[in-house]
């Protein structure tokens, strides 16, 4: 990630120069694709919610970082106008979700890119699900 932040900013910030109108994904963005496993906030004892908490400490602790580098890369870019944010694609039937996963890829992909539209100033550096809500780090 960080040999791409070197590599990419530049021609990222030269982007969001070139063009006048909002911030946003089609001007100059960084979009991290995450988890909400990544969440320290929903990481606790929920039975209503299924077993996902807890556990799956390499995983978590990686999209955790993720969220971090990206919160982080929002602050350095705003002044420039690059988009940073996180997004939670959903748990998706792949072949690591599996059969039991709520959404399709197809699914899931068409709501992420309904949700990348809607990305503004306001969105700078947050965490969303893939259904536009916002998620707690």
């Amino acid at each position: 990630l960080l040999f791409a932040r070197q590599a990419f900013l530049p021609l990222l910030k030269q982007a969001a120069g070139s063009q006048s109108g909002a911030m946003g994904w089609r001007k100059a963005a960084v979009i991290n694709t995450t988890s909400i496993l990544g969440s320290l906030s929903n990481n606790y004892e929920r039975p209503e919610l299924g077993t996902y908490n807890g556990g799956l400490y390499a995983y978590r602790a990686s999209k955790a970082a993720l969220n971090q580098f990206t919160r982080t890369l929002s602050v350095e870019v705003n002044s420039a106008r690059v988009l940073a944010v996180c997004v939670h694609p959903g748990w998706v039937q792949t072949d690591m979700g599996g059969e039991s996963a709520l959404h399709t890829p197809e699914d899931s992909t068409s709501s992420v890119l309904q949700l990348f539209d809607s990305f503004n100033e306001k969105s700078q550096g947050l965490y969303f699900n893939f259904d536009g809500t916002s998620i707690p780090w």
